[in-house]
């Protein structure tokens, strides 16, 4: 009874010691990276690595000071395709296996989250200094009651992204082609993962529902993990190249639970074959079958959900000249907004009024440029 009780209260100690730990891991505060100033003093920089997250998740710039965010983007897929700076309202596209620079002015001080398209990989820019007594700081940036960033005085060509500058269509094509690339190889990680998963999945099924059925040849573990293993590690590289990343930069998400959970069961099935006497009588079944079936599973949804936005591009591309109800007061425009699509970032500045106002320009929702707008 006394060791019943010792062994409780160890695993108890040691299951609130690794919940602490990983409470700490994935919530405590993180360290900020400090920007490099060049050596003129005029402008300070950081480049951020997009691989599953942004490294450093965290950067710390001064205020004062334009800011230069290089961002080296070392996968492709539609998560990280974009990074949106919401107080900043920019939203710059983010070509894949390729580095762009986004170029901003001397802000206040503050925090700026930035974050992927989809809003599941996020990322902070810090700046610290000190403000004049009217809450400006030196060069007349003043921040405003919703968080963001007045910048009086500054030109549209204070906001850059890209170099060199690329117009609309050009950043259109570019991104058509990374898609249409990105299709062509998950189509064919999906027939590779379907083509292997099948058997050992049928045969499971068939086994467990009447093991007369099927030859016991067919059910070897190790028959099983020769099928499976080119699923696990070949099919399923873009998903454990995205999840692990992302936990280590304390933002998981679902490519995270897919490689967690896959993992586990590959490595448990593959004990069951090397030394089955490890586990109790009656937990020897190994899990290969879901290995497969899950990592081809994401991977056609990964495929679906492409297609559907490249439909959806194209829809965009054939609808450039579009047309849309004027505003009145009830619905008022934003004071500023800046846009980029890999070149020169817009400010458009408006003051909302009681007349409808005249349909001067609309946005294309995937690469914020503007377009001409019919009557």
């Amino acid at each position: 009874m006394e060791l019943s009780i010792f062994s409780a209260a160890t695993a108890l100690i040691a299951a609130a010691a690794l919940t602490w730990l990983v409470l700490r891991f994935f919530f405590g505060t993180q360290k900020a990276t400090a920007g490099a100033m060049d050596a003129s003093g005029e402008r300070q920089s950081a480049t951020i690595t997009v691989k599953g997250g942004y490294s450093p998740a965290v950067i710390s710039m001064r205020t004062g000071t334009p800011i230069t965010l290089t961002f080296d983007r070392q996968e492709t897929g539609e998560c990280t395709s974009h990074v949106v700076f919401a107080d900043l309202g920019l939203d710059a596209m983010l070509p894949g296996n390729a580095t762009t620079d986004v170029e901003l002015p001397a802000l206040p001080a503050g925090e700026y989250p930035f974050a992927c398209g989809m809003n599941m990989v996020h990322g902070l820019l810090r700046v610290e200094g000190e403000e004049s007594k009217d809450g400006a700081d030196k060069d007349g940036l003043r921040p405003r009651a919703d968080g963001s960033a007045e910048a009086e005085g500054v030109s549209p060509s204070d906001l850059r992204v890209g170099a060199p500058v690329v117009d609309a269509a050009e950043a259109e094509r570019r991104e058509a082609a990374e898609r249409a690339n990105e299709i062509k190889a998950l189509t064919k990680l999906v027939i590779v993962g379907a083509v292997l998963t099948l058997p050992v999945f049928a045969v499971t099924m068939l086994h467990m529902a009447n093991p007369a059925l099927v030859p016991h040849w067919m059910v070897n573990p190790w028959l099983q993990a020769i099928l499976i293993t080119p699923v696990m590690f070949y099919c399923g590289r873009p998903i454990h190249t995205v999840g692990f990343p992302a936990l280590a930069h304390r933002s998981p998400d679902m490519n995270s639970l897919v490689s967690l959970g896959t993992s586990a069961a590959y490595l448990y099935s593959l004990v069951t074959c090397i030394a089955p006497w490890v586990f109790p009588e009656g937990s020897r079944e190994p899990y290969f079958e879901s290995v497969g079936v899950v990592i081809t599973l994401v991977l056609v949804g990964r495929l679906l959900e492409t297609k559907a936005r490249e439909g959806t591009g194209r829809r965009c591309s054939r609808l450039s000249n579009c047309a849309r109800a004027p505003r009145t007061s009830s619905t008022p425009l934003p004071q500023t907004m800046w846009t980029a699509s890999n070149g020169v970032i817009r400010r458009i500045s408006r003051t909302p009024t009681s007349t409808p106002s005249p349909p001067a320009t609309c946005w294309s929702s995937r690469t914020a440029s503007a377009c001409p707008r019919t009557a």
